[in-house]
């Protein structure tokens, strides 16, 4: 029997981070309301995006490819579900991701939502790890394909 996961919204990009600031004001949040906020910088030409545009205005603080590397331990314990439960279909995860790198919540909406494979999909996502970063926490959603 082969198991397929399939990962939809999201796919590798190497986004590049906004360039550091020269001037002795080096948080946005510590800069005078009146200066405008520097343009993010666009990717140089032929950065590999697997098919998205790598400007295409991803809001978050670690790259598409850094969710997706964070993702990739869970795609197996994602398919061990699958294999338990027999419940095919997507599984759509809401999670937030803390500037830890560690997983703050998950939450499973759609048809898997307060599910015996919904649980299981939680507790595999909640294992993800991810490179630490600064600022806010992010929340993204992140579909699982079961079949």
């Amino acid at each position: 029997m082969r198991f397929v996961l399939l990962v939809t919204a999201l796919a590798a990009c190497n986004r590049q981070p906004p360039a550091a600031s020269s001037s002795s004001s080096s948080s946005p949040s510590s800069s005078p309301a009146s200066a405008p906020a520097a343009p993010r910088p666009k990717p140089a030409p032929g950065n590999d995006c697997n098919g998205f545009p790598c400007d295409d205005g991803w809001p978050h603080p670690l790259s598409r490819k850094q969710v997706s590397d964070g993702m990739q331990p869970v795609k197996s314990q994602i398919a061990a579900c699958f294999a338990k439960l027999k419940v095919p279909g997507t599984a759509d995860v809401k999670l937030t991701i803390e500037g830890t790198g560690r997983v703050g919540s998950v939450v499973v909406r759609g048809a898997f939502a307060k599910t015996p494979s919904g649980a299981c999909v939680e507790e595999a996502v909640k294992s993800a790890t991810f490179p630490a970063f600064d600022g806010a926490p992010m929340t993204l959603d992140y579909p699982f394909t079961l079949r």
